[in-house]
């Protein structure tokens, strides 16, 4: 006998902020605040003469656990990737952070991210990272194959990931206020994943999904989502493709709400795979 629990619309909606709440009492625990421009002797400039901030939003990441990277008129140049821990919060309203066009690996993950693809996740999870504001960028002008950017790593450990930022094996996890622009793969990329809140997010010109949530994913708030993308504005996608996804399971307890497409978009969809 199978028995198929129905959840009723206001228990979606309550799990769903039941994970807001969380991650705003998670997020308050974050108190130990540096600016970004305070590691600014570790910036350096590469050879087109951009200043590049990787080594210094690595340091400020790992020695605080609110890091704001303030506005300003020139962008913030991220040439590798930055491993965030638990509890982390960076803050970037205004500010313009974008990745140099060299660049092939995803820009921001979490140090636990575990690949999912043969056998369930095990084992120590990260809890707490916070994104708030910031426009984040890939200096791309058309969609990528999969693996020719926004890699995990250079060998491409990670086959089903190809994106700006990817979370996994991770609690309490928000990004709020932000934009995505120039995206060759995903914007954002999750999966084994509990207690997200992904709210007033933009999507300026990027190619590929813009949230491209996969399985095992639980208790999930998507509001006030907009903006231009080449496919998906949000996908939930419990199983996908190996090529684009390394996380396959249960998606329980997604509330989506206020999502606008551009006209512009040449694939007007919200996928649900199941």
């Amino acid at each position: 006998m199978v028995i198929i629990m129905i959840k009723s619309k206001q228990q979606i909606l309550d799990a769903a902020n039941s994970a807001a709440e969380k991650c705003r009492l998670i997020s308050s625990c974050c108190n130990d605040e540096c600016g970004l421009g305070d590691y600014s002797s570790l910036v350096r400039r590469d050879a087109d003469g951009r200043e590049i901030w990787t080594d210094a939003l690595r340091r400020a990441v790992s020695e605080h656990n609110t890091v704001v990277i303030p506005p300003r008129d020139l962008p913030y140049y991220i040439d590798g990737q930055i491993v965030l821990s638990s509890l982390t919060r960076i803050v970037a309203h205004g500010a313009t952070i974008i990745q140099t066009p060299d660049c092939k690996l995803l820009m921001l993950r979490n140090a636990s991210a575990a690949d999912g693809t043969h056998k369930p996740v095990s084992g120590r999870r990260d809890c707490g990272i916070f994104i708030e504001g910031g426009r984040w960028e890939e200096s791309r002008t058309r969609r990528g194959g999969y693996g020719s950017s926004g890699m995990f790593d250079e060998t491409r450990s990670f086959f089903g990931v190809s994106s700006l930022f990817y979370f996994s094996n991770l609690d309490c996890l928000s990004i709020i206020g932000a934009t995505f622009a120039h995206t060759a793969g995903f914007a954002v990329q999750v999966g084994d994943v509990s207690d997200c809140v992904f709210e007033d997010i933009s999507f300026d010109s990027c190619y590929a999904d813009g949230l491209h949530i996969n399985g095992d994913t639980k208790r999930c708030l998507c509001r006030n989502i907009s903006g231009e993308v080449g496919d998906d504005l949000v996908a939930l996608n419990a199983y996908d493709w190996q090529n684009s996804s390394v996380n396959f399971g249960k998606i329980e307890d997604v509330w989506c709400e206020n999502l606008d497409l551009a006209e512009s978009s040449p694939y007007k969809a919200m996928r649900l795979e199941t």
